[in-house]
């Protein structure tokens, strides 16, 4: 290790600091100095702090190791939502849909940042019947409201507009009025864009 990180990791005393470095490692794709960390962190018993724990599976998913970010996950006593959703999230974006749905399957409460993870990154591969089916369980985990915010809103929108399905894109559009995102400068722009694609200006 090159005395410059290894002087990062000596000084690297308090949350703060550490979560500094795991952005460091995150902006120039350092696993070396990603590792270092993780080893600093067993030997000074702060591996049982949850927070810092969860940056560390960040770290490792952002430096594409994310067999390394499985491992901490699955050694991580005590999870919450965030590091459920952190696993979920990269699985999603490496397009590992299947790893993705079991942990939400398997996730104690998943919450809406959950589930839009996996709907949006099905939209952006082009799985867009998938999407759609992954917004059918959202709604069926709440049966009693609409499950949804703007994220969904406008995975949802895109989707419509890739099938050029104007039925599913108008209910789209009463959703997002009945939730009162209508209004909303990112919704409004998708569901322009959408109607343009299913053909109507």
């Amino acid at each position: 290790m090159q005395s410059s990180e290894s002087a990062l990791i000596s000084s690297a005393e308090s949350q703060t600091q550490y979560t500094t470095l795991f952005s460091k490692c995150i902006k120039i794709k350092n696993l070396k100095l990603g590792g270092a960390l993780h080893s600093h962190l067993i030997k000074s018993a702060l591996i049982f702090n949850t927070f810092l724990t969860n940056r560390l599976i960040q770290m490792y998913s952002k430096c594409n190791s994310i067999d390394s970010a499985q491992k901490v996950f699955n050694e991580l006593q005590f999870k919450n939502q965030h590091s459920w959703n952190s696993l979920i999230s990269a699985y999603s974006q490496m397009a590992r849909f299947n790893d993705a749905r079991q942990l939400l399957e398997e996730m104690p409460g998943p919450n809406l940042v959950s589930h839009n993870s996996i709907l949006s990154s099905l939209t952006l591969r082009g799985f867009y019947k998938e999407a759609i089916s992954v917004f059918r369980r959202m709604q069926n985990l709440h049966r009693d409201v609409l499950w949804m915010d703007e994220y969904t809103i406008v995975g949802l929108t895109n989707t419509c507009a890739s099938l050029a399905a104007l039925a599913l894109l108008r209910q789209v559009h009463g959703v997002a009025i009945a939730v009162g995102l209508h209004f909303n400068l990112v919704v409004c722009n998708a569901l322009i864009d959408a109607y343009g694609k299913c053909g109507l200006d």
